[in-house]
């Protein structure tokens, strides 16, 4: 709603989440909306030394300005899982969040509760375990679907817990497969090298 405001004052834009429509109404030539990935930088986002996997299921990302995650969490608990939630912390505490627990959730409905977005999570979560998210459009860009798990509702999360309990070896394989996803095609070396081009040839 404000890029009509600073719109004149650039170039070009660069997101994840925007929508090229609503940048072209407001004034944006088309050739310079450029969209990109979420997208993991080995440098800053790996963890090297790995905790043991003492955590069933976990979250990472705020809950109090997104009423939808708040219902999901109580469904869950509802049908038998505790979630740790970790929110407000720091980067390094989230990666260790990651890395020992199990099953790493991502949900991807908007704060405002309108539409599914791609979150920045299923560009972090791969590398300490297997992402478990919400499906939105566009995440076929991202995995083929043996590298993750999608869940349609908290009952079939719960369905999918349970059978991976089962079956861990069956989850080692997707983790290995999304792991080497996210740093085979994933990574900010793969997107900027995409995007530059598109904003100047040379």
């Amino acid at each position: 709603n404000f890029s009509k405001y600073w719109i004149p004052y650039i170039h070009g834009v660069v997101t994840f989440e925007g929508i090229k429509d609503n940048y072209v109404k407001d004034g944006l030539d088309p050739k310079n909306f450029h969209k990109i990935n979420w997208c993991f930088n080995p440098n800053t986002q790996d963890l090297k030394e790995k905790p043991k996997k003492d955590l069933l299921v976990s979250h990472v990302g705020n809950i109090n300005s997104h009423p939808y995650r708040i219902e999901q969490f109580n469904k869950l608990k509802s049908l038998g899982i505790d979630i740790n939630q970790f929110f407000g912390v720091n980067y390094e505490e989230a990666k260790q969040g990651w890395a020992r627990s199990k099953y790493n959730l991502c949900f991807t409905m908007n704060s405002l509760n309108t539409h599914r977005e791609p979150k920045g999570r299923v560009a972090e979560i791969p590398n300490f375990g297997v992402l478990f998210t919400e499906n939105f459009s566009g995440l076929d860009n991202y995995y083929n679907e043996d590298e993750i798990v999608v869940f349609n509702s908290p009952e079939d999360l719960v369905e999918k817990i349970n059978y991976f309990e089962q079956n861990p070896k069956e989850l080692e394989k997707i983790f290995k497969k999304g792991k080497q996803a996210l740093w085979g095609r994933n990574t900010v070396y793969h997107e900027w090298s995409k995007i530059l081009p598109q904003i100047d040839e040379d």
